[in-house]
């Protein structure tokens, strides 16, 4: 027997019933769903880590926004947009806990900057000019922010702020993109390819800056730059001859040494301690092999597996953890981690924040 109802006796409930779907849909119980993860453009991926359990991942979407997510503690945040049309791979720095500084190229090869200060983001701001490489930005002390882009003629600008924006162009006639590394306060170093290939160096020593330095060689990928104490400075670039991991070491003179391996990619590297190294690249088989440093001498390569393209980002947060990400065929992330006892999980991966997917 089917109930009806008669009259108006009915009608306070379900008017009472439809008022509480009206505040519910109102509150944060009806909390709207996450947008889809962005389709990365391969090559893209930007990294920084402000404290112990703390990663901020940004990535070039398809439709030519930047897009976040963030890891505090244990979970990741779902992907958020943060727009702009951008023409370049992001890079990100942060000068202070809480604080993220992003930038990259625009819709006219000018140079964009977006600016996190621990409760919202900025508006972006325009540097103009006419760029054509992704940028490179690195801190080396709180409120202090040094930016570094090749011009269309070129030669390397760049951009330093100390409370406002300071401009100088270096010279040089440079083909990659520059990787800077800081080992001290008011120190600089910056490498870049020059117009043969081979690896130019150029440096800040807190009042002048040096003169470019050719370290020679003949490389196919962007050099990759990282410092794990003062007066150290670890360099690698990939040869164009046999795609081998060249290493150029700094502790007052130079050494080289060739890693050998036949990469894909320019290299990734990071230091989470003293004498400790790790870097990452893309093999012909297109999965992400390792190499570390130990202090004593350097490990064999190994293999971690996956299918991606060019190429890996990699972070230290905390003494012997490390966290790699790298991009699919497909445009989505992964994600694989260093505990200092094993590797996980185990690629391949769900790609990084999929709510509601």
């Amino acid at each position: 027997m089917n109930k009806r109802i008669h009259g108006t006796a009915g009608w306070p409930a379900f008017l009472a019933a439809a008022g509480l779907v009206v505040l519910l849909q109102g509150c944060s119980l009806f909390t709207p769903p996450a947008p889809p993860p962005p389709t990365v453009v391969g090559n893209s991926l930007s990294v920084v880590s402000w404290g112990p359990d703390r990663l901020d991942l940004f990535a070039l979407g398809t439709d030519q926004a930047l897009w976040h997510c963030a890891r505090d503690g244990s979970a990741w945040s779902p992907w958020q947009s943060l727009g702009g049309t951008l023409t370049s791979a992001p890079s990100v720095a942060s000068w202070g806990p809480n604080r993220l500084d992003v930038f990259a190229l625009g819709p006219t090869h000018n140079l964009l900057h977006i600016a996190w200060n621990g409760s919202e983001w900025s508006a972006w701001e325009d540097h103009d000019g006419v760029y054509m490489l992704a940028p490179e930005a690195v801190s080396w002390g709180p409120y202090r922010l040094d930016v570094f882009v090749v011009k269309a003629d070129g030669s390397l600008q760049h951009f330093g702020w100390n409370g406002s924006w300071q401009t100088d162009n270096l010279g040089g006639i440079l083909t990659s993109r520059p990787s800077a590394a800081a080992w001290g306060p008011d120190r600089l170093d910056v490498f870049a390819l020059g117009s043969d290939h081979s690896l130019f160096h150029i440096a800040w020593d807190g009042s002048a800056w040096s003169l470019w330095e050719p370290l020679g060689g003949e490389f196919a990928f962007s050099p990759e730059a990282v410092a794990w104490g003062p007066s150290r400075l670890d360099v690698f670039v990939v040869r164009d001859d046999s795609r081998a991991l060249q290493h150029f070491g700094w502790n007052g003179s130079w050494q080289v040494d060739e890693l050998g391996g036949i990469l894909l990619s320019a290299p990734s590297a990071a230091a989470w301690g003293p004498n400790r190294l790790d870097v990452f690249a893309v093999g012909t088989d297109h999965s992400l092999f390792h190499i570390a440093w130990n202090g004593a001498l350097w490990s064999s390569w190994n293999s971690r597996g996956g299918s991606f393209v060019p190429s890996p980002e990699s972070v230290a947060r905390q003494v012997n953890r490390l966290d790699v990400f790298a991009v699919s065929a497909d445009g989505l992330v992964s994600q694989i981690s260093w505990d200092g006892a094993t590797w996980s999980p185990t690629w391949p991966l769900e790609p990084l924040a999929l709510p509601g997917d």
